[in-house]
């Protein structure tokens, strides 16, 4: 016998909304509340204030003595400006409710969204239990790629609108795109879905306004030029999007043995089978994206932020046509109880959100934490070679860079940093890497300019073969990171036992 579901628009399906949107809420409170630090934090803020000090930090380097000559396409500089105008104005805590903001309340906007459409509160919230798990990987550190999910959403909620009869909205798209491209790359992203849905619309549609799309498209094609570099800027991201990045972790298939990957699976599986069962009102325009995105984190764990908010937003209407076939239902829900369904929900996230910015100032908000289970940074190695005033050219791995560049640049100039293809010639990023995995001619980055220190992963292939070479020298091992000097030059370590070795513990910016 099939189960009775409650009415939409009932005072008992309200409350049922409100308090199962609290607990996907408080999911998400508990899993993004901890913000880590990623190793490209101390180079986004950093680069932030440098371009509020000065716009000399938008084309040239002043970090790096193998940076390239070319002009530098900061691609996030906007991000980083909002990122260092939230340190420095507000300490760590106003990064960390920024964030909150924004996280809790694209999950509250989703989860309302199911429930919108139709799902039942219970299996709407399920579904976004499992999106919570997926995007952890992304929320829980603050990234400029947090405004590119941010904006990913108004765009496909704008799609939806103007699918369904509302073409109009589309006219928001120029200026979005124009925000975005100046943002973060995840902007082609956005560009690949609304190019997609806009040109089926227009081929499968009928009608006068069924190129209005098209239009928008191009439209928003040209405001992309709107940034300081201009369209050579976009012309540089269609270059790298493809690149391989084989030492980066997210630029790699998902994991499907980790959490993250479990959810992916299940959400993945859940949307294909709605999109068959609800073939009979098939939106192709809607679904060939939605397919795409499904099967993009495949290819890249990277592609999880985008599936999760296609999922919902372009699937929504399908997983509660599913469920209201498992429910014996043919009817779709009544659209008048959905404004009272907004407003509860509007005061769910309003709640929520207010309750984590009270709890993390109660706790002393404004700690963004160094977990060496995630990254390993070498704090202790670092600190000694600011007390020993170390200038000149430094040897370091890429996930290193910006950490060092924060606590001893510009005296004392990186190899490479977490802005690669943005800074670095390909040669250059060919022999950092040959470098720390002792491939190749391993030891050619030592010859492509003068180097005064080198420092390496302890357990990694360029320290033993740089304890091999009679020119240099041990100046500081740990666990961590091993420093070599030249022979001919030693320097002189005294490392503070006070500070953990790998950073572990810590407060940005350690």
């Amino acid at each position: 016998m099939a189960s009775q579901p409650i009415p939409v628009g009932t005072v008992s399906h309200r409350l049922e909304a409100i308090a199962l949107s609290a607990a996907v809420l408080a999911a998400a409170a508990w899993r993004f509340g901890a913000t880590v630090a990623d190793p490209d934090l101390w180079g986004h803020i950093r680069l932030g204030q440098d371009l509020r000090a000065t716009s000399a930090f938008m084309d040239r380097d002043f970090y790096s003595y193998l940076a390239d000559d070319g002009t530098i396409f900061n691609h996030s500089w906007l991000s980083e400006v909002v990122m260092s105008l939230l340190h420095d104005g507000l300490g760590l805590a106003g990064l960390e409710i920024v964030k909150a903001v924004l996280t809790i309340g694209l999950v509250g906007l989703l989860t309302w969204w199911l429930i919108r459409e139709g799902m039942p509160p219970i299996r709407a919230a399920l579904v976004m239990l499992l999106g919570v798990l997926a995007l952890t990987p992304t929320f829980g550190t603050f990234r400029p790629q947090l405004f590119t999910v941010t904006l990913f959403v108004v765009l496909l909620l704008l799609i939806r609108g103007a699918d369904h009869g509302r073409p109009r909205v589309l006219w928001l798209l120029p200026p979005l795109f124009a925000l975005w491209v100046n943002l973060h790359g995840g902007v082609l992203g956005g560009l690949a879905v609304l190019g997609t849905w806009a040109v089926l619309y227009a081929l499968l549609e009928k009608g006068r306004r069924r190129w209005w799309p098209v239009a928008v498209t191009v439209g928003s094609i040209a405001a992309m030029g709107l940034n300081p570099y201009g369209y050579a800027h976009v012309t540089f991201l269609l270059e790298t999007a493809t690149a391989a990045r084989p030492e980066i972790q997210d630029w790699q298939p998902t994991d499907l043995g980790s959490p993250a990957g479990i959810a992916y699976l299940v959400l993945a599986a859940l949307v294909i089978i709605a999109v068959v069962v609800g073939r009979s009102d098939l939106r192709v325009p809607i679904v060939v994206p939605l397919v795409a995105l499904t099967v993009a984190p495949f290819l890249s764990a990277r592609h999880l932020q985008l599936f999760v908010p296609a999922l919902v937003v372009l699937g929504g209407s399908y997983l509660a046509g599913m469920s209201r076939r498992i429910d014996g239902e043919t009817s779709k829900p009544n659209a008048a109880a959905r404004p009272a369904l907004s407003l509860t929900m509007a005061i769910v996230v309003a709640l929520a959100g207010s309750a984590w910015v009270v709890r993390s100032v109660a706790e002393g908000a404004g700690c963004v934490e160094v977990e060496s289970g995630q990254f390993e940074f070498p704090m202790r190695a670092v600190g000694a070679l600011v007390d020993a005033g170390v200038t000149g050219n430094a040897v370091v791995p890429f996930n290193w860079g910006s950490y060092v560049i924060w606590h001893l640049g510009p005296e004392l100039q990186v190899s490479i940093d977490g802005r690669r293809e943005t800074a670095y010639s390909d040669d250059v990023l060919q022999a950092n890497l040959d470098f720390i995995e002792g491939g190749g001619e391993w030891d050619r980055l030592l010859g492509m300019a003068h180097t005064d220190v080198v420092m390496v992963p302890s357990a990694s292939p360029a320290a033993g073969l740089m304890r091999e070479r009679a020119d240099w020298v041990v100046a500081y091992d740990d666990l961590v990171a091993t420093v070599f000097a030249p022979t001919d030059a030693p320097i002189t370590l005294t490392p503070d036992g006070s500070l953990p070795i790998d950073g572990d513990g810590a407060c940005f910016p350690a």
